[in-house]
Parts: C-alpha cells; sequence; structure tokens
C-alpha cells in the first residue's frame, strides 16, 4: 500500500491482467466471479484488481465474488 513499484518487481507469471474496478459495478462484479471459478485454469496470470472505493465497499465486493462463486 502506497509503495512505488516497478515491473522488475512483480512476480514471475506466464500473464498480467490489471483491471480498475468498482465494487457496485455488475460487469465488474460478473467478471471477478468468472475470474475466480477458473482460477485453476488462469494459475499462472497475475490478477491486480485496483479501485479508489473504500476498503470496506471492496472487502464486501470479495465477500460478495467468493460467496456467488461457493454456489
Amino acid at each position: 500500500y502506497n509503495q512505488i513499484q516497478s515491473t522488475a518487481d512483480l512476480p514471475k507469471y506466464n500473464g498480467y491482467v490489471i483491471q480498475v474496478f468498482h465494487p457496485g459495478c455488475e460487469i465488474c462484479q460478473k467478471e471477478a466471479a468468472d475470474f475466480f471459478k477458473h482460477r485453476d485454469q488462469l494459475r499462472n496470470i497475475l490478477f491486480q484488481m485496483l479501485s479508489t472505493d473504500s476498503i470496506q465497499k471492496i472487502k464486501d465486493f470479495i465477500s460478495s465474488i467468493l460467496a456467488t462463486s461457493a454456489r
């Protein structure tokens, strides 16, 4: 958090996805659930999801994705 990093600091993966999202966005919720559902096939890809929303809203977003994916 609040740290300067370069691409040299990134772990080595086969691919990288940087996604800006809003916790209230239905498309973002569906995409995140799909990423989570296919996490075994996407294991060698690093996902960085960025949001300017509050930490609590981001935590709620994650909880919602996990709950939806568990069904």
